[in-house]
C-alpha cells in the first residue's frame, strides 16, 4: 500500500491546533516575563521568523521534514499574532472612539 499524506490529516490538524495554542502561550509568557518590551517586540520577530519559516520552504521544496517543521514554525508565530495585535491596538485608539473605529466606512457621526 503506497503512504500518502492524506493519510495524517487529522494528526496534522492537531499538531497545526497546539502550535496555535503554543503561540499564544509564549505570548502571554514572554509577555508577563518581559513586559512591555516583549509587547512592542514580539510583533517584529513573529513577522521575522514567519518570513524566514515560509522562505525555507522555497529552498527546502523536497525535503518533507523541513516544510512540515516551516509549517509548524508559522502556526505559532500565527498563535502569537493574534493576542500580539490585540494587546498593541486598543492603546493606540483614541479613549473616546468607539469599539467599530477601526471601520472607517462606518461614519455614523
Amino acid at each position: 500500500m503506497e503512504e500518502s499524506t492524506s493519510q495524517y490529516l487529522g494528526l496534522i490538524f492537531a499538531v497545526f491546533m497546539v502550535c496555535m495554542m503554543a503561540g499564544s502561550s509564549l505570548y502571554r509568557v514572554g509577555s508577563e516575563v518581559y513586559g512591555q518590551r516583549a509587547v512592542r517586540f514580539a510583533p517584529l520577530v513573529m513577522h521575522v521568523t514567519a518570513l524566514l519559516a515560509i522562505g525555507s520552504t522555497y529552498w527546502f521544496y523536497d525535503n518533507k521534514t523541513v516544510v512540515y517543521l516551516s509549517f509548524l514554525t508559522f502556526e505559532v508565530c500565527c498563535g502569537v499574532f493574534f493576542p500580539a495585535y490585540g494587546t498593541i491596538a486598543p492603546p493606540t485608539a483614541p479613549p473616546t472612539a468607539p469599539p467599530t473605529s477601526n471601520n472607517p466606512s462606518n461614519d455614523s457621526n
